[in-house]
């Protein structure tokens, strides 16, 4: 994890690292040669998480020696680390929320979590899984013959976390507020939630509540002024404090967005 701006080192915009494992699940996995489906997709997801897991365990207790290839599951095995998982299709996400979640206890969160992925939205609130959705936000439900907002579709389920990606550089990081804009057209709550969306849920899907998202004592300054309602797609911004060091003036610094 890291900041886009205050700081001149690596060492100065890292947050944390590793900031979170990335898994991707469907599609992209499918890609790298002829006849690969989902079957051979989940054993090797569940396998090569299984091995890192229990190396994680063992060497934490001591009866295992270092292992450069699994050295990021101590994070994994101990709660501290989350996994982004690229999944969408109700079947993909299911099997997101069954294996990682249920069978093997990792702090998994949903990315992307479109087409009707939404279906699963109890089942992801139950286990306290957040959902980051998007790009995409809306699908023809052809079981109910009608066009249903994907975001719309997750915040049917009481206390689920709910917030919003672009997939960057598919759909450009900046169109962020946009997402969450359209999240709100198609009957995703209200701004305010989706303006949580974009900050407080996102730095819970992080593990990173205790660091930023929120404008409270003893969290990061990370601050952003702008025209007007950052949900509202005509709002731009107008000034960016990252820890309280002002990084952006518009005033005097070129608008990038």
């Amino acid at each position: 994890l890291v900041k886009t701006a205050g700081g001149d080192t690596v060492e100065e915009v890292t947050v944390r690292g590793p900031g979170s494992l990335k898994v991707a699940q469907a599609g992209n996995p499918e890609r790298y040669s002829f006849g690969v489906g989902r079957a051979l997709m989940n054993w090797n997801t569940r396998d090569t998480l299984s091995k890192g897991l229990d190396w994680a365990k063992a060497y934490d207790a001591g009866q295992a020696k270092w292992n450069p290839r699994y050295a990021e599951f101590l994070g994994l095995g101990n709660g501290t680390v989350p996994v982004s998982v690229h999944t969408q299709i109700y079947q993909v996400v299911l099997m997101t929320l069954t294996m990682q979640v249920k069978e093997l206890g990792l702090r998994s969160f949903i990315d992307h979590g479109t087409f009707d992925g939404y279906k699963t939205a109890p089942i992801a609130a139950a286990l306290g899984v957040p959902v980051m959705n998007g790009p995409r936000q809306f699908w023809f439900d052809r079981s109910n013959a009608r066009i249903m907002g994907n975001a719309a579709g997750w915040s049917l389920a009481e206390g689920l976390i709910l917030g919003y990606n672009t997939d960057s550089p598919v759909v450009p990081q900046e169109e962020l507020p946009l997402q969450a804009a359209m999240g709100v057209r198609f009957g995703a709550g209200t701004n305010e939630t989706a303006l949580k969306g974009m900050t407080a849920y996102a730095s819970q899907a992080l593990l990173m509540e205790d660091i930023a998202g929120r404008l409270i004592e003893g969290l990061d300054a990370d601050m952003v002024c702008w025209t007007g309602d950052p949900v509202d797609p005509r709002s731009s911004v107008l000034k960016v404090w990252i820890r309280g060091e002002k990084v952006y003036d518009t005033s005097t610094d070129k608008r990038r967005f």
